[in-house]
C-alpha cells in the first residue's frame, strides 16, 4: 500500500514539502549543516537509499558526490528526474526497493537515507542490501521518526509492528502504512548484519519547517519531543 500511496503523493509532497532553502535534510528542520555528518563529498559515490522527490540526491550531486537515488514510486521518481534536470545536476535514479538493491557488492562509500526505512517492512533486508553495497569501512547514515513519538501520539512504545494512518493534505487523504520499532531493535538489528554504531543523534529542529504545522508542532520546535533519529554506522 506504500507504494501505491507514495504514487498518489507524489506531487503534493514535491510541492508542498519542497526544503525551504538549499539543503540536505536529515529531518523537518535539520540539515547537515548543523551536523556535519556526510563530510567532504567530492568524488565520492553515495547512495540516496530510499531518495523519493531526490531534494537530497540533487544536493548530493550538486555538493560533487556521483549521486545515485533509488526509490520504490515511478511518481516520486519521475519528480527527481525533473528536478536534477531543472537544477543542472547529474544524478542516475532507479526504481528498486532497499530490501533489493540493483548494485553490485562494495560499490558506495557513503549510503544515506532520510524518512524511508520506516516504511520498508523488512527492516534487516534493508540494513543487509545497505551493507553489502558499501565499500570496506563505508558508512551508512540515516534517519527517521524517531520511536519515541509513538508515546506523544499515545501509542505504547514498546508494541512494535504496522501502523496504519491518513496522510491528510490539502484536500487529500491517502492511507498510509509505516512500522514501529524501538531503539533497542534498530540497534540489534544493524549489529545483526555487520554494521556497527558509531553514532545517534537526537537533533531539535532548527526552525520551522513545511513538515511541523499544526498544534503539536510546537513540542516538536521547543524540543519537548525528539521528532528525527538519526543513526550512523560503519560496513
Amino acid at each position: 500500500m506504500s507504494q501505491e500511496a507514495w504514487n498518489r503523493l507524489a506531487l503534493l509532497y514535491g510541492h508542498q514539502y519542497r526544503p525551504p532553502r538549499d539543503a540536505f535534510y536529515w529531518g523537518p528542520g535539520v540539515t547537515d549543516e548543523a551536523l556535519g555528518l556526510l563530510g567532504d563529498l567530492k568524488g565520492r559515490r553515495v547512495l540516496d537509499a530510499g531518495c523519493g522527490a531526490g531534494f537530497n540526491t540533487v544536493w548530493l550531486a550538486r555538493a560533487g558526490a556521483e549521486a545515485y537515488g533509488v526509490d520504490f514510486s515511478e511518481a516520486q521518481l519521475a519528480y527527481a528526474l525533473r528536478l536534477a534536470f531543472t537544477q543542472g545536476a547529474r544524478a542516475e535514479f532507479v526504481l528498486a526497493r532497499l530490501e533489493a538493491l540493483p548494485y553490485p557488492d562494495a560499490s558506495f562509500d557513503l549510503v544515506v537515507s532520510t524518512f524511508a526505512l520506516h516504511y520498508v517492512p523488512d527492516l534487516e533486508a534493508a540494513f543487509r542490501e545497505a551493507r553489502r553495497v558499501l565499500k570496506p569501512s563505508g558508512r551508512y547514515v540515516f534517519s527517521l521518526d524517531h520511536p519515541a513519538r509513538a508515546i506523544h501520539d499515545g501509542l505504547p512504545y514498546l508494541e512494535e509492528g504496522p501502523l496504519r494512518w491518513r496522510w491528510r493534505a490539502e484536500g487529500v487523504e491517502v492511507p498510509m502504512i509505516s512500522y514501529h520499532r524501538t531503539l533497542e531493535t534498530l540497534t540489534r538489528t544493524l549489529r545483526a548484519v555487520g554494521l556497527h554504531l558509531e553514532g545517534l543523534y537526537e537533533p531539535k529542529p532548527q526552525g520551522p519547517d513545511p513538515f511541523l504545522k499544526g498544534p503539536e508542532a510546537q513540542a516538536y520546535l521547543e524540543g519537548q519531543v525528539p521528532y528525527t533519529l538519526i543513526m550512523e554506522a560503519r560496513a
